[in-house]
């Protein structure tokens, strides 16, 4: 008897082996700083722990910067949801990383 496999199965395993590339590489960039800038003017610099499938990244450690403004503000663990990023940046100073060897910091938007 031949098993059927339902078509959104095979396409999720499709997406899965697809985005596995990306993924890998994202990975290799844990622990590193990143610098998110988002809607409203605001920087935040801290260290890279992770993305959720949603788009929301988590820095840890993270210093908040506000345009405009001298001063800089520690708010520790936060977290950034896709919909405000206006940049996404990872700090490649000194870095020699295989995720780095095309030299490109940015990210996304």
């Amino acid at each position: 008897m031949t098993s059927i496999r339902p078509s959104s199965v095979i396409k999720s395993e499709k997406a899965e082996t697809e985005a596995q590339p990306a993924v890998e590489r994202l990975a290799q960039t844990l622990n590193t700083t990143y610098r998110v800038s988002v809607t409203d003017g605001r920087t935040f610099t801290g260290q890279f722990v992770c993305i959720d499938p949603q788009g929301h990244i988590v820095l840890d450690k993270c210093v908040e910067t506000m345009a405009g403004t001298s001063g800089d503000r520690e708010v520790g663990l936060v977290l950034v949801p896709q919909r405000h990023w206006v940049k996404v940046e990872r700090d490649t100073t000194g870095d020699s990383s295989p995720a780095n060897a095309d030299g490109d910091s940015c990210l996304a938007v």
